[in-house]
């Protein structure tokens, strides 16, 4: 083999490899990325699942305490808007979660014009940052909902059911 047939097959092999290694990259990209979005839907339905299993058996309670301790209905009431508002503010990381998708396709996956791709690069941004924050406020607002049934049991009291 003549040297410039060598380094033409070295080149061609070379070229190949490198997009081999491309293409594995990608396929382990994709792995990843369906693992976070696998991981995040979990801690979506985890979220939504304590925020609203603890409003249903804080309702519960109210029930019972509502004629008896009117004191510590007013807590219970406050804990069950807290629950609640830990409910919606999970149940919206969906709907960034479907803003942010459609935002990366056009940004990063299209054929869009440029000036289309850097809005969406954009509201990728934005959309990813509410998804964020709106799945910890929804962990904030159930530990914030847990502290004020507490207190309120603690300032009016155990005995106020019995009286």
């Amino acid at each position: 083999m003549t040297h410039p047939a060598l380094l033409r097959t070295i080149g061609s092999n070379i070229r190949a490899f490198a997009q081999l290694r491309e293409k594995v990259a990608i396929v382990a990209e994709s792995g990843q990325r369906k693992e976070r979005a696998e991981l995040l839907t979990h801690a979506v339905k985890a979220a939504l699942l304590i925020n609203g299993g603890g409003a249903v058996a804080t309702l519960g309670f109210l029930q019972a305490v509502w004629d008896k301790a009117p004191g510590l209905a007013k807590w219970a009431t406050a804990g069950v808007a807290l629950f609640a508002a830990g409910a919606l503010a999970a149940a919206m990381v969906n709907r960034w979660r479907y803003d942010c998708s459609f935002s990366f396709e056009t940004a990063y996956q299209s054929d869009a014009p440029l000036d289309v791709k850097e809005k969406a690069r954009s509201d990728f941004q934005r959309f990813h940052s509410r998804e964020k924050w709106h799945l910890r406020f929804s962990w904030i607002l159930f530990a914030l909902a847990v502290v004020v049934l507490l207190a309120g049991t603690w300032i009016v009291g155990p005995c106020a059911c019995t009286k």
